[in-house]
């Protein structure tokens, strides 16, 4: 029996669903690629590169930090806000905004294919969170 690759598995994966289904585009979330140093990036880009290589059109969406995770990473304290981020900022974006970017494409998907976006959004801190809340920031956490 002949070995097979992961990528020629997933190759015939998209023909049989474009056979079968009629898939034509494949979106993929994945990723930012600011979070390469995390240990599950990997995965991701190799997951990217199964599907440039498949046979399908594809469009990779590249998801920064959520911000509702920040937002839930801050604690208030007598003190102020406290952050486990300290001073550092993050390039968050909600998810409802990630959410609206795969709706355009998947809306006119042929109008973005062979493309990457990194969705992320304006650098925050806690501090800059605090200040427009009228509080302070203390030590992080």
């Amino acid at each position: 029996m002949p070995r097979t690759t992961r990528s020629s598995r997933v190759t015939g994966l998209f023909s049989t669903l474009q056979a079968r289904d009629g898939v034509a585009h494949v979106v993929y979330t994945s990723l930012t690629s600011a979070g390469d140093h995390l240990g599950f990036a990997l995965a991701h880009r190799a997951t990217e590169q199964m599907i440039k290589t498949g046979g399908l059109a594809w469009t990779i969406l590249r998801n920064g930090l959520y911000a509702e995770l920040f937002g839930a990473l801050l604690a208030w304290t007598p003190d102020g806000l406290e952050s486990a981020f300290g001073t550092g900022a993050l390039s968050a974006v909600a998810r409802a905004d990630l959410a609206a970017a795969a709706a355009v494409v998947a809306s006119e998907p042929t109008a973005h294919v062979g493309k990457v976006y990194d969705l992320v959004g304006d650098p925050i801190t806690a501090g800059g969170i605090a200040d427009r809340l009228g509080s302070r920031t203390t030590q992080s956490a």
